[in-house]
């Protein structure tokens, strides 16, 4: 699933941006939103582009995104991106090194 995320996350510039919210709507329901949003939020958030202007605009889109859905599968992904991050900082802490991000280390055992 992380890698069918990954492609729609890539194409993310490239949709009309008045489609982008039902698009990602949609394809958030399709997957099943209680599981997968966060997952779809951590890959925009996480996608290499340092400018400032598309920083600002992927987390616009994620709040939107985001806003769209009901309290519990907006609390469910809250809880999951703070698991992810729980992870990150408890593997950098032990290692010494930053986690590259995949399937594994996104999607809880």
């Amino acid at each position: 699933i992380c890698s069918v995320l990954q492609v729609f996350v890539d194409a993310h510039p490239h949709i009309p941006s008045h489609r982008r919210l039902a698009l990602y709507s949609h394809l958030t329901d399709v997957l099943g939103a209680s599981h997968y949003l966060y997952l779809l939020i951590l890959l925009l958030l996480l996608k290499d582009n340092p400018e400032q202007s598309t920083v600002r605009a992927r987390t616009s889109f994620a709040k939107s995104l985001l806003a769209n859905f009901c309290m519990d599968t907006q609390l469910s992904a809250v809880f999951g991106m703070s698991q992810f991050l729980d992870r990150l900082i408890s593997s950098t802490k032990s290692t010494k090194k930053t986690m590259d991000y995949n399937e594994d280390t996104i999607i809880p055992q």
